[in-house]
Parts: C-alpha cells; sequence; structure tokens
C-alpha cells in the first residue's frame, strides 16, 4: 500500500512540473553584436510584462529603461549616461529566467582632450636639457582615443632652453609647467666686506652663476668654513639673488681663514 501511495505521490509532482508552461527566451528583433548610442531602442518580442534589462560594461552596469507595448519590449539607453567603451553583457530577466547576450559597445562621438606628460618635471642645467613628452587621447567619458597616426601614443624628446625659468607647455594649465633651474656655479666669488662707520663685516660669497649665466638657485645651500687652528666652525647660508652673506660681528672669528661651498665646488681661501 506503501508502494502505490509512493508512486501516487511522485507521479502528481511530475504532472505539476510539467504543467507549468516554459519561459521562451525574448526574441531580439534588430539584434545586433556592437552597439552605440544610435544603436536604440533594441527591441525584443516578449511574453508577460516583467522583463527588465541591464547593460553591464567593462567597469559599471546600466539599468535600460523598458517600454512594453503588446508583446514588444523596447528597451531605451539612459539619457545622460556615458559608457566605457569595449566588451559588454547585456542581461535581460523577469526575475524567474534570465538571459545572457555578449556585445561590444563601440564609441561615440565626444569631446575629445590631447593629454601630455612630460618627465622629468624639474631639470637642472647641470643634467641633460631635455624633455620625455608623451601625448595621447581621451575622450569626456575615459575611453582612449587614437592619435592621428593611428597609434594610441605618441612619445618623443623635447630639447629645453639653457635659460632658467618657469615654462608652461598650455597658458590655460599652470600645473602643466615645468621648471629649469640653474646648476652649479662655476666659481664662488668670496670676500670679506667692511663697511664704513660699522664695527660688524660681511662675509660674501657671490654673485654665483652656472655654465650658461643663470644665478644660483634661490635658497641654495653655502656652507662657510671658518678655521683657525685646529679649531672648525661652520656656517650654513641660503642663497637670494645668487648671493649669500654672512654677519661678522667684531671680535669674532678673529684671525681665521674662510672659505665657501656650494656642492661640489669651493672658493679661495680668505684670512679674516
Amino acid at each position: 500500500m506503501k508502494k502505490i501511495l509512493y508512486l501516487i505521490v511522485a507521479a502528481g509532482i511530475i504532472w505539476g512540473s510539467c504543467s507549468v508552461p516554459p519561459i521562451n527566451e525574448p526574441i531580439w528583433l534588430n539584434k545586433q553584436n556592437r552597439l552605440n548610442e544610435a544603436s536604440f531602442p533594441l527591441s525584443f518580442k516578449i511574453e508577460g510584462e516583467a522583463w527588465e534589462a541591464i547593460l553591464y560594461s567593462s567597469i559599471q552596469p546600466i539599468l535600460l529603461t523598458g517600454t512594453f507595448r503588446s508583446g514588444m519590449l523596447d528597451l531605451e539607453f539612459p539619457q545622460g549616461t556615458k559608457i566605457i567603451a569595449g566588451p559588454a553583457n547585456l542581461v535581460v530577466y523577469n526575475g524567474k529566467k534570465t538571459f545572457y547576450y555578449p556585445i561590444w559597445i563601440d564609441l561615440d562621438s565626444c569631446r575629445i582632450d590631447q593629454v601630455e606628460f612630460r618627465s622629468p618635471k624639474t631639470v637642472n642645467t647641470d643634467s641633460v636639457l631635455r624633455h620625455q613628452q608623451l601625448l595621447y587621447k581621451i575622450d569626456e567619458v575615459g575611453n582612449l582615443r587614437k592619435m592621428n597616426n593611428d597609434a594610441w601614443f605618441e612619445e618623443q624628446e623635447i630639447e629645453l632652453e639653457e635659460k632658467a625659468g618657469v615654462y608652461q607647455t598650455k597658458l590655460e594649465d599652470p600645473l602643466k609647467s615645468f621648471y629649469v633651474q640653474s646648476g652649479s656655479p662655476v666659481e664662488i666669488p668670496f670676500e670679506l666686506i667692511y663697511i664704513e662707520g660699522v664695527a660688524n663685516r660681511e662675509l660674501v660669497a657671490g654673485p654665483m652663476v652656472d655654465k650658461y649665466g643663470n644665478l644660483l638657485a634661490d635658497g641654495t645651500l653655502v656652507k662657510v668654513e671658518l678655521r683657525n687652528g685646529s679649531k672648525t666652525w661652520l656656517r650654513e647660508l641660503y642663497s637670494k639673488n645668487g648671493v649669500a652673506k654672512m654677519t661678522l660681528e667684531k671680535g669674532l672669528f678673529r684671525k681665521c681663514e674662510a672659505l665657501a661651498k656650494v656642492y661640489q665646488v669651493q672658493s679661495k681661501v680668505i684670512k679674516i
């Protein structure tokens, strides 16, 4: 008896599952493997009205707007939404069944900017006065666009001027500026100056210029060594307009020898 009962229950389950009508896949009437904004609306023949669709690009999901009309579903791309080009998946679902359509998103026309990178940001006249320039194009969405020569990037070397200063590659974009900084001084003029009517004296290093005649950069460290026998004093100064000064109060460092240093360059020795 139990076996008969089990058979009846199993038959009922099988009959019930078979009686549920299958969900037919929507028919994509204007199917395309490559889409852009002009491809919309996407038209599907459907059964029922509880269908939705999401377009999954490489970095973002976009919920498409659906319009139902007598067994048809029209999918529209949301206005104002931008999308990254490349491989994508169109997903159409109704809560019970999901269908996937691999597609490719093509580029649409929009504003394109040329981007420039230069390296290094600051060059020194002691080194090679040359920039590596990298150019590429990107649109307002973030898609890379090809350059005029059909390449993705352009690279070239640019010779720079020998004059120290700030240079702009784009007038409207100060962040694109680069700097040519003066190099090591060719020599360090160094002297002790007596000021008439004043007891104090001044040690003056400068004016100092590099091999192209650029004044030493402001804030460059200038070291002054003062020696008296076995004793040595070190003073650190900072240049301004190519000159560094140190005041010697009356009676200090008498009979000392002094010299100034900038990087590997040093001045003559003078006696105080």
